[in-house]
């Protein structure tokens, strides 16, 4: 397992148990995350604070959570595919579906995340109130 890899497991395990401030600290301070046109969280979002932007309006919709997530990495690229479950807020609907997302790394530091969703329609609609 590459470095890389390590680093992106840590920043999966402290998002996942809230310690988002040290988190924050594994991302470049340049980062760029990158989300869908068409969902309601779209756009690019810069910084850590843009991280915190984003996870707060996609927290603010929906819970999250992330299982069987599989890891390649290859140079300063680091590959996740996961499923994802969404469980709106507005409506309690849940959503399962398939997510790969593209992690570039700059020094051992998250300078790019470019997220894919197998079906963003889906996302789109359980979402919807």
């Amino acid at each position: 397992m590459g470095r890389n890899t390590e680093t992106l497991q840590r920043f999966l395990a402290l998002i996942e148990s809230g310690a988002i401030e040290e988190a924050l600290r594994l991302m470049d301070p340049e980062v760029v995350i990158h989300e869908a046109e068409s969902l309601p969280y779209s756009g690019d979002f810069h910084g850590p604070e843009g991280f915190i932007r984003l996870a707060e309006t996609v927290f603010g919709l929906a819970t999250l959570s992330l299982s069987d997530v599989r890891l390649l990495e290859d140079g300063d690229t680091v590959i996740s595919r996961s499923k994802a479950k969404f469980t709106a807020r507005a409506t309690g609907r849940v959503l399962e579906t398939e997510v790969v997302e593209l992690y570039t790394f700059r020094d051992a530091r998250i300078i790019e995340i470019d997220a894919f969703y197998k079906d963003t329609h889906a996302v789109v609609e359980i979402l919807r109130p």
